[in-house]
This record gives structure tokens, sequence and C-alpha cells, in this order.
């Protein structure tokens, strides 16, 4: 029981912020997928925007410990001085439903994301676009393995987000110490693509002149 607990604080975590291999090599999406990168950072921003459903494992030591479905959703914040998505969503896991929170910012040349932990802390990331990836890190990173990234990729259903990595997890109390690894993979339904829209920088911008993605 107390090895499930540590795991939903991490899935928590990693729905917001999806966990994916440290930014040593490209991932195996951002290889076949080259051409889909974005052109800037508020394209990568926009991409967020809309409902993502899939799933998520985790595993320890190579043994996957949970298995989970997930369910994320983000929207535009009215009346806010900078860009700012609002995105909640659920985990569902062994009959248990984990509800997620957090904020995503526009700020310059990079994103800033507040996680809100089910255990209601909050943890800071700042997100640096690489090609057609995301790649996050904690604002506080001192003695901390947490390198987190969300890799995109368009296919004949939609847009998927497809993650996988590692964090390092120190909980005495809860006896507890070793690295955690996700898997997750996350789709949203784009009704308006078609193979012929394959590259982003053919035929037009995905985005519209309100900077939201279509099929949202």
């Amino acid at each position: 029981m107390k090895k499930l607990i540590i795991l939903l604080v991490v899935a928590a975590m990693s729905v917001c912020s999806e966990a994916m291999e440290p930014p040593s090599g490209k991932s195996i999406f951002t290889n076949a997928y080259s051409g889909l990168m974005f052109r800037n950072i508020e394209e990568a921003f926009n991409v967020y925007i809309g409902s993502w459903t899939g799933s998520q494992s985790v595993s320890i030591k190579g043994e996957e410990i949970m298995a989970a479905a997930v369910e994320q959703r983000y929207i535009p914040a009215e009346a806010s001085a900078v860009p700012k998505l609002v995105g909640s969503g659920q985990i569902l896991v062994q009959g248990q439903s984990i509800d997620t929170r957090c904020y995503m910012y526009l700020d310059g040349d990079k994103l800033v994301l507040d996680i809100h932990t089910i255990n209601d802390k909050i943890t800071r990331y700042i997100g640096l676009l690489d090609g057609n990836v995301i790649v996050w890190k904690p604002l506080y990173m001192f003695l901390l393995y947490d390198i987190q990234t969300d890799s995109f990729f368009r296919s004949d259903k939609g847009i998927i987000m497809s993650s996988n990595g590692t964090r390092y997890i120190s909980a005495p109390a809860r006896d507890f110490e070793g690295m955690v690894e996700t898997k997750t993979v996350l789709q949203k339904t784009d009704s308006s693509y078609s193979k012929d829209k394959a590259n982003i920088f053919q035929g037009g911008n995905i985005f519209d002149a309100k900077g939201s993605s279509l099929g949202n």
C-alpha cells in the first residue's frame, strides 16, 4: 500500500508534465516524425489545448508496478495577464480516481508549469523547445534526477503525445528510495487531420488566428 501511494504521487506529477528520457538523444518518435517541428514556443504551447486520453505505466527496476487510464484537459485561462492554460484530469487505477491539477504559462522563449500534487504541494518546471519536443526541468534542481519531456507527432486519428522517463524518488517515511520509470501515451482527436497535413508547414499553420489548435 505504501508503494502504491508513492506511485500515485509520481503518476499525478507525470500526467501534467510527462516524464521521458533525458535530452542526451532524440526519442524514436522525434526521429520518425522530425518534420513535425514547431516553429516557435507559442505553437508548442498551443498544441496542449484540448482533451487528451490514454494510458500510463509505472515501473521500478524494469518491473511494471502500476498501469492506469489517464484523462487530461487543458483550457485557456480567461483574464490572465500572460498566456495561461489550466490543466485538469484524472488517473484511474485499481478502482481509484486521482484528480490532477496544473497551470502552464508562456514566458518569453520558455514555458512554466506548476504541478499541484495529490499531497497539495506545488512543483514548478521550466520547459524549453527542442524540435517537436518540450524538455522540462525542475526550477530548483539540486541533487535531483527529474528530466521530463513531452514529444508530439500526428497520426491518422489525431495528435499523439508520447512520453517515457525516469524520476528519482526518496520517501524514507514510506520505506522507499529509488528510480521510478513512467511510460505514457496520450491522444487528442483532430477530426480535421488528413495525411496531406503531415508537415505543419505545408499548406499553412495548423493554428488559427486566435492561437488555438485545430480540432479542439
